[in-house]
């Protein structure tokens, strides 16, 4: 019997690879097999209740497709969530010094968050606020741990975006306490290169959060992000993914050059951003992440129409995360525009269709 057993939750580890590997590619297919592991995992857990285990495997079930619909029905992931959420409860209520259990718990008040974030901040500020002070408490029992540290910095920066646009100084805050973490975390690891990445989109934020009243400090925090970047796509090779962020970091520059008067230095690192981005659309022509990129770089620059056909190149390639879209802060100057409304309705009508 426990080896059936055994068989049986290998079989859903399967059905949940599969599934994230369809990911974005394919929500209706990630969704089918998701649905398929959390089929088994709900008899594996109803077979034994008091295996903690088995309750955890459940509670990612659900949360896998809490994902899965949260780019295109908030409601339905709000409810996946929630049956992920109350397993977790129990989890750490049996075993409240498990940093296993708490853990699990502060990743679910996050994605709770962040659905709410698209039509309720206050809510969405509690949750985020709720998963930081797991992550404290976790961060004050292993302070040798990173991840603990890289759940920290992930918390102050959500905490960022959802105040961005309502206190920019709060956001500052909750933006620099995440760079603090980023930093030591990049000077701990300094051959890593997911640090090192998660550093340059730290000093990003703190440039996107200036440039509109101090493109001077808006220009510091992007050159230190451009010197990572750099250092990463030759480390990659100029890997598409390399000179998608160094073009990203190129572009939002040129912005604050320009500001500044610079107008030679500005047209050229523009064109410099346009000719990556370029590169790394042929290097991988089925990743919308290229076009999407190229089409915020535009938008910021004052270029409408080129920002709109590359966000259309994004859409046809599957990008589908409609609520992203009409809150992106680069997109200000879309928005109200009949096209990039029309862009909008069909990327909800894609995922609706998906469900």
């Amino acid at each position: 019997e426990t080896d059936k057993l055994e068989v049986q939750r290998d079989l859903s580890l399967i059905y949940g690879k599969l599934g994230d590997l369809a990911g974005r590619s394919d929500p209706a297919a990630a969704r089918e097999w998701h649905g398929k592991s959390l089929k088994i995992d709900q008899r594996l857990a109803a077979a034994e209740p008091d295996n903690a285990q088995a309750q955890r495997d459940l509670s990612f079930s659900y949360s896998r497709l809490g994902d899965v619909a949260g780019r295109s029905d908030p409601e339905a992931a709000r409810a996946w969530y929630e049956q992920s959420l109350k397993i977790r409860q129990r989890l750490a209520v049996a075993e409240p010094d498990n940093p296993e259990a708490l853990r699990d718990l502060s990743l679910i008040y996050s994605k709770l968050a962040y659905v709410a974030s698209r039509s309720d901040a206050a809510a969405a500020r509690e949750w985020y606020e709720r998963s930081l002070r797991f992550n404290h408490r976790l961060a004050e029992a292993e302070p040798g741990n990173l991840q603990v540290q890289r759940d920290l910095s992930t918390n102050y920066c959500h905490l960022g975006d959802l105040v961005g646009r309502s206190d920019p100084a709060a956001a500052r805050e909750w933006y620099e306490q995440s760079l603090k973490i980023d930093q030591s975390l990049a000077e701990k690891e300094p051959d890593n290169p997911q640090a090192q990445r998660e550093l340059s989109i730290s000093y990003i934020r703190l440039g996107d959060l200036a440039r509109r009243s101090d493109p001077a400090t808006a220009r510091t925090w992007y050159e230190q992000s451009l010197g990572i970047r750099k250092r990463l796509a030759e480390a990659e090779r100029n890997g598409a993914d390399g000179r998608e962020l160094l073009a990203d970091c190129f572009g939002r520059l040129a912005v604050t050059l320009r500001e500044g008067g610079l107008l030679t230095e500005a047209n050229c690192g523009y064109q410099q951003a346009l000719e990556l981005f370029a590169e790394a659309e042929r290097s991988s022509p089925g990743n919308p992440g290229p076009f999407y990129s190229r089409a915020c770089i535009h938008a910021i620059w004052g270029a409408s129409e080129q920002a709109l056909q590359a966000l259309q190149q994004a859409v046809e390639l599957r990008y589908d995360d409609a609520d992203w879209v009409a809150n992106d802060p680069d997109f200000a100057a879309l928005r109200g525009m009949s096209e990039f409304e029309q862009l909008l309705m069909r990327m909800r009508q894609r995922s609706a269709a998906i469900l």
